[in-house]
């Protein structure tokens, strides 16, 4: 079983008819390493998602809980979400949120979208950055290769990959090619947005029976006292 950590987990999702791959990633928040790639053109959505919520549990922290995951909330992916968070009731999920706004208000749904204003452009831009600066370790030689194959578009207001639609999977558009890349920006993404759980530890009370114990209680009345 993998060490105890912080997880972020991100998934792409496609249709599973061979044309394009749905993809998982799974990286360390602690040391922002990518620690799981998942790639297979030929597995349906909801499968997919139990075998997501299944590595998930797997890659859990000190008290059990599972890495938090997040998907494109669009196409296949809206089937893949039901089995996630409805079916299988795994619910340590990212929530849509409207970051261009100063409240950053959480919607009840679960997902991520990816139509939102400016929601793919600043995906990868903080994940490219995340690359440079060393923030985030890829070793998956294929997945570095891929991200490559995007560029900005005609009016620069957001990116595409390079291919465009592949008339034999209606999920393997513009905006589903490139899995590898969108699911290693979304784990990125939930490494991002967790907060390291603080453990507070349990005041110690001395045995009043001890001598310590008794000692305590004397500094205490004597504070009180004070006051």
């Amino acid at each position: 079983k993998p060490p105890s950590s912080r997880y972020g987990a991100g998934a792409d999702v496609s249709q599973g008819t061979g044309a394009t791959p749905s993809c998982l990633s799974i990286a360390d928040g602690r040391t922002g390493e990518k620690v799981l790639e998942y790639v297979d053109p030929n597995i349906d959505p909801l499968s997919f998602g139990s075998l997501a919520v299944a590595l998930c549990w797997m890659f859990s922290d000190e008290d059990g809980q599972g890495a938090k995951l997040v998907w494109e909330n669009h196409g296949p992916g809206t089937a893949f979400g039901k089995r996630v968070w409805k079916e299988l009731r795994y619910l340590n999920v990212y929530f849509n949120t409207k970051e261009d706004r100063l409240g950053q208000a959480v919607s009840d749904n679960p997902g991520w979208n990816p139509n939102g204003k400016g929601a793919k452009l600043d995906l990868h831009v903080q994940y490219r950055a995340a690359l440079v600066d060393g923030r985030y370790m890829n070793r998956s030689e294929s997945s570095l290769q891929e991200t490559l194959n995007f560029k900005h578009d005609a009016r620069g207001g957001t990116v595409e990959h390079t291919q465009f639609a592949n008339v034999s999977d209606p999920s393997a558009g513009r905006e589903n090619h490139g899995d590898n890349v969108v699911a290693d920006a979304l784990s990125y993404k939930m490494t991002t947005c967790m907060k390291e759980k603080v453990k507070v530890e349990e005041a110690k009370i001395p045995n009043c029976f001890s001598v310590a114990g008794r000692r305590e209680m004397h500094r205490e009345r004597a504070r009180k006292a004070v006051w």
